[in-house]
């Protein structure tokens, strides 16, 4: 009765995630910049959405910090030839051939967001063969007190 789900489970664990892209292999630019909140339409309702996230969607006011990422790729493999980016929300942010010595843009957007859990806060880049396979991957996070890490590496606070 149980061994589907222990299957389905041992299955789901034993995944292996590709490794991560080496430091050495990639450069990573943040470009931050302070930029007023967009002043939206407050004449619709939406039911799940928080009181907070109402206040961040409807006003505009005081400037706050934005982040941008400049990603480029000093070396590649072979078997590398495409990039992608999702954030933990679903929404793709990149989808492009890759190239060395190419800037990439990935709009992260306002750091308090990422920091209130109200946008996405996480996100993976993958490198992918021709056969849209992983080669390799790329892990950004920013956590909830600030803490900016790559691949598990502490990169700076917001």
């Amino acid at each position: 009765m149980y061994t589907p789900i222990v299957v389905a489970l041992l299955t789901l664990l034993l995944q292996v995630l590709p490794p991560f892209k080496a430091s050495e292999e990639f450069k990573l630019e943040l470009e931050y910049k302070f930029k007023p909140r967009p002043v939206s339409d407050n004449a619709y309702i939406d039911l799940t959405e928080t009181v907070k996230e109402k206040e961040k969607r409807v006003s505009g006011g005081n400037p706050l910090p934005y982040l941008i990422i400049h990603l480029s790729f000093l070396q590649l493999s072979d078997k590398e030839v495409r990039v992608r980016c999702f954030d933990n929300k679903g929404k793709n942010k990149l989808s492009k051939k890759v190239e060395t010595d190419r800037d990439y843009l990935i709009d992260l957007g306002f750091t308090d967001d990422m920091k209130d859990r109200t946008t996405a806060h996480e996100f993976n880049l993958s490198l992918l063969s021709d056969d849209k396979v992983e080669t390799s991957r790329i892990h950004l996070i920013v956590e909830a007190d600030g803490t900016f890490l790559v691949n598990g590496v502490k990169r700076g606070k917001f």
